[in-house]
């Protein structure tokens, strides 16, 4: 649902954002009297709480039932302690984020989806929801990412070493299985932690079976950077991710999400979209120049006379060299037959042919293929239309320089927790 209608915001215009902050001045004034937590004597009130949950209710689609909205509490105030303690460091630095910021930002969230910043105003207020608690959560996101790239930038490097590994276990998996993937991360910072974020994993596992929508909840919860996008990671090479998240994409099907699984730094949940075969390019772009043998097979042979023909087929897949020599083994052979298919597209090959063809690179033979009339070995002469398009380095190099920064600005907030002075009233965590 927020995928659906949230963030379909076009564009928050400037008129738009000071619409947010006030018209709704006099909702906060008359709400916003608890004190739910207070973070270095900055003040999280009930109200803030309160409106974060029905944002995530009505975004995510989660059932507002008593016992979710308890639990949702508990997940709230800690995403809630975070952006202050970002926007704290911010401030400390003196970043600054405008109306401009704001706006641009919900214009990316909204940009594949059409609603302008009023009717989006509108339809969160129809729907019990303070419009600038969104604002709030954006603000804090511009900040946090534009303190860490400018206090960590220098303290990031990625090798060429490390893009050549990472371009190599690309090459590796061509004509392997590739995934379109979302994540949720939940990070552990210390082991204390262990079970409470695994239970609260869970519980967005319960919501998701509950009709919950991924992408919101990833927006609101996840700590990885592709909460930005609704924890969309793209296309995920089979081999990219640590092996424990690999292996469970692999036993996905599309349409499925996971249970958790505790990684790295944390817990998974990955939903899975689809799936496709790397480097598999549309086979009616594909050209093959073809050389053939057939040794012939016909329905008067004993299963042992059968058995033999087809271990010739075999030797000769397995010894082939080149187009040139599949012709000498059919002219030296009285019951051979060869010829030259000649140069044709993919698609013009019958199926079970084009089946055969479909991975065997250029300069070798494919496995004996039977047929009606014996045994057939197709020769790869030449073959073009199928390269596979890999990332640059440039590209390798952002994705390495992203994950790293990440890991850097985990352990910062991390350590900006620890050293803060948090007090959180009953009901609310503490």
């Amino acid at each position: 649902m927020f995928e659906r209608l949230i963030f379909r915001a076009a564009k928050m215009t400037l008129a738009g954002l000071a619409l947010v902050v006030v018209a709704t001045a006099p909702a906060v004034a008359q709400n916003a009297q608890g004190i739910a937590a207070t973070v270095n004597d900055d003040v999280i009130s009930t109200y803030d709480v309160e409106q974060r949950i029905n944002l995530i209710i009505f975004s995510a689609g989660v059932a507002p039932d008593p016992d979710t909205i308890a639990r949702l509490r508990l997940q709230v105030m800690r995403q809630l302690v975070d952006e202050k303690l970002q926007l704290q460091e911010a401030l400390q630095f003196e970043v600054e984020v405008s109306a401009d910021d704001i706006g641009t930002m919900l214009d990316n969230i909204g940009s594949r989806n059409g609603m302008d910043g009023e009717g989006l105003i509108e339809l969160l207020r129809d729907n019990r929801v303070n419009p600038q608690t969104l604002v709030s959560q954006v603000r804090s996101d511009i900040a946090w990412q534009r303190l860490v790239g400018g206090l960590f930038r220098n303290q990031v490097s990625v090798s060429e070493e490390e893009i050549d590994i990472v371009l190599d276990r690309m090459r590796r998996s061509t004509n392997q299985p590739q995934y379109e993937a979302s994540e949720i991360f939940l990070p552990v910072d210390n082991p204390e932690q262990e079970d409470a974020i695994r239970q609260a994993a869970e519980r967005m596992v319960a919501q998701l079976r509950q009709g919950a929508n991924f992408g919101a909840l990833a927006r609101q919860f996840s700590q990885n950077p592709s909460a930005a996008q609704g924890g969309d990671l793209g296309w995920v090479q089979d081999g990219q991710l640590a092996p424990e998240l690999n292996d469970m994409l692999r036993r996905m099907a599309p349409g499925q999400f996971s249970l958790p699984i505790r990684s790295t730094g944390g817990f998974y949940l990955l939903a899975l979209r689809e799936k496709r075969i790397t480097g598999a390019a549309d086979p009616d772009q594909i050209t093959l120049t073809l050389r053939q043998v057939v040794v012939p097979a016909h329905g008067d042979m004993s299963d042992d006379e059968v058995r033999r023909v087809g271990d010739m087929a075999l030797r000769i897949s397995e010894t082939a060299e080149s187009c040139e020599h599949m012709r000498e083994i059919a002219l030296t052979s009285p019951i051979i037959v060869g010829g030259d298919i000649g140069t044709r597209r993919m698609t013009d090959l019958r199926e079970h042919f084009m089946q055969a063809v479909r991975g065997v690179p250029e300069g070798s033979a494919t496995a004996p293929i039977p047929s009606e009339i014996g045994f057939h070995v197709l020769f790869v002469c030449d073959r073009s239309g199928d390269e596979v398009n890999l990332p640059s380095r440039e590209d390798i190099e952002d994705q390495l320089y992203d994950q790293q920064l990440t890991m850097v600005a985990r352990r910062h907030l991390r350590d900006l927790r620890r050293d803060a002075l948090i007090v959180i009233r009953d009901g609310y965590g503490g």
